[in-house]
């Protein structure tokens, strides 16, 4: 039963064929995983995974599709192509954009398939208020869906508010 299902799996397996080039020229061949906090997780066939320092490459070719966010906040979606020293080349169906590598912070895959595009955060909260009886429940969401040129959005909020309302108070007056 193993056996069956070792074809299928090697069909879907895609071949690490990624290149970054380090400051003294040597050339690795393997996945680009994410850059995060000045590191590029890297992984081979033949090291393992690698995690080198970002200011110590001077280029990166990827065939995946990655999202490439700057110090700004501005995001890109597409492969990296060649590019200049110390620059990355993001392209897409539309343009290349070439960034410097200093103003490169997160470098992200974007799977495959329909799930491994999703991006989002969810939030959720409750207060209550015993004073006055009130109970609170807030949840918010955001759904992202990269790719080039197609960005949807979804966002939602619904606060929920549940008012205990308490029985009205009754005086009598009696009078002599």
């Amino acid at each position: 039963m193993v056996l069956a299902l070792l074809p299928a799996a090697h069909a879907y397996a895609q071949p690490k064929t990624d290149v970054v080039t380090l400051a003294n020229g040597d050339r690795i061949t393997g996945e680009v995983i994410h850059l995060e906090r000045g590191q590029l997780k890297f992984e081979t066939n033949d090291a393992g995974t690698l995690y080198l320092e970002w200011d110590k490459l001077t280029s990166l070719v990827a065939t995946r599709l990655v999202d490439v966010s700057k110090s700004d906040g501005t995001r890109y979606l597409g492969t990296l192509g060649p590019a200049p020293a110390r620059s990355i080349a993001v392209v897409n169906d539309v343009e290349t954009t070439v960034l410097p590598m200093a103003d490169v912070t997160v470098i992200r895959q974007i799977g495959a398939s329909f799930w491994g595009k999703l991006d989002g955060s969810i939030d959720a909260g409750f207060s209550y208020s015993r004073a006055s009886g009130i109970a609170q429940l807030n949840a918010n969401w955001m759904t992202v869906y990269r790719q080039p040129e197609f960005r949807p959005e979804s966002a939602r909020r619904s606060p929920r508010r549940n008012t205990r309302t308490a029985p009205a108070a009754t005086t009598a007056a009696t009078s002599r």
